[in-house]
């Protein structure tokens, strides 16, 4: 089976009831399981060491394989930190950057401005910058991204890493995990059997914050993405007119979870013909030039990468909206690491 193929095979896989493959998987799953627990037991009784930050540290990651709109709720914590005064600053893996693994290991922490090209940056973290002009690092290894950002932003009083659950050579003192509420955790079986990268008891240890959740799940702390209004790629749209809703489309999404903005399209109007593509895809103009009998509407982690290539489409940003509840918790945990900020909600 090619890659591309099982790129597409396993979530299907995943989510659905579980077959003969996941239980042939299973054995795998069990090892993988077993190196996952027997690794975090090294990191909490200090047989591995692990990087202690001068400053609190908070995660924001998932505990599945995939989207679940934790780059959007970072993006939307940063400005509302922003807002109420806090200097805060990113790290991040800097998944999807073109760089040799082994390089990246190797290569020195990158601070990420806007005009960082995406192919160093990485999609996610040139889109929180782009959003938020917020300081961030990009490293394989968080703690030199840590140290990185201290470096040249000494006043930071908070980072904010986006990803990291599993990576426990990082300490944290504050971790959110975001659920998709309609996909949850799949089967519930572990990799490769299943989408769980930890097990569903880690969430006892997190606070645990719901997407698409309403008020009669009885859930306390939820998400939703709103969307906006279509904006260019480009500075300047030129001749091209947003489409319309009842239009024909091409729906762009190279992310974990394409079929959530398809969804957002379909809600808003749009007739779409679907183009979903692997998480941190690469475009190239070639491959977007078969799809010009269309207006092309894509997401803001694509846009980025469009732009650029100097590629004109349509994105639909998204802003997340968490529950008031969700403002009171991160109100109560950033004060017991010494951070007192009014979010103004009671």
């Amino acid at each position: 089976m090619a890659f591309s193929k099982l790129q597409q095979y396993l979530p299907t896989m995943w989510y659905g009831k579980p077959g003969v493959v996941s239980t042939l998987l299973l054995p795998l799953a069990v090892l993988y399981g077993a190196m996952v627990w027997l690794r975090k037991c090294m990191y909490q009784h200090g047989l591995l060491s692990s990087y202690h930050a001068p400053v609190p540290v908070m995660v924001v990651g998932n505990l599945t394989v995939g989207g679940t709109g934790k780059t959007p709720l970072t993006i939307h914590l940063v400005k509302l930190l922003q807002a109420h005064g806090v200097k805060v600053g990113v790290v991040s893996r800097g998944y999807g950057r073109q760089v040799d693994h082994i390089q990246h290991a190797k290569h020195s922490p990158l601070l990420v401005t806007a005009q960082t090209p995406v192919a160093l940056a990485g999609d996610e973290p040139l889109l929180l910058v782009q959003q938020t002009s917020v300081p961030l690092a990009v490293h394989a290894k968080r703690s030199k991204a840590i140290q990185a950002l201290l470096a040249a932003h000494p006043n930071t009083a908070l980072i904010i890493s986006d990803d990291g659950l599993q990576h426990y050579a990082m300490q944290r003192q504050i971790e959110w995990v975001v659920v998709d509420n309609h996909k949850q955790f799949g089967n519930g079986l572990l990799l490769p059997a299943g989408p769980l990268r930890e097990g569903i008891s880690k969430l006892k240890e997190t606070t645990v914050v719901w997407h698409g959740a309403t008020s009669s799940d009885s859930k306390p702390y939820t998400m939703q993405l709103q969307a906006a209004n279509l904006q260019y790629t480009l500075s300047s749209p030129g001749s091209n007119v947003a489409p319309a809703p009842g239009s024909t489309v091409y729906a762009l999404a190279g992310i974990g979870n394409p079929e959530r903005f398809f969804g957002t399209l379909r809600g808003m109007g749009y007739n779409l013909i679907e183009l979903p593509m692997p998480d941190h895809c690469v475009y190239t103009p070639a491959f977007i030039q078969q799809y010009r009998d269309h207006p092309i509407i894509t997401t803001s982690k694509d846009a980025v990468k469009l732009q650029a290539l100097g590629i004109g489409a349509w994105v639909l940003p998204v802003e997340a909206v968490l529950s008031a509840a969700c403002y009171r918790m991160l109100a109560e945990q950033l004060a017991t690491v010494g951070i007192a900020v009014n979010l103004g909600v009671q």
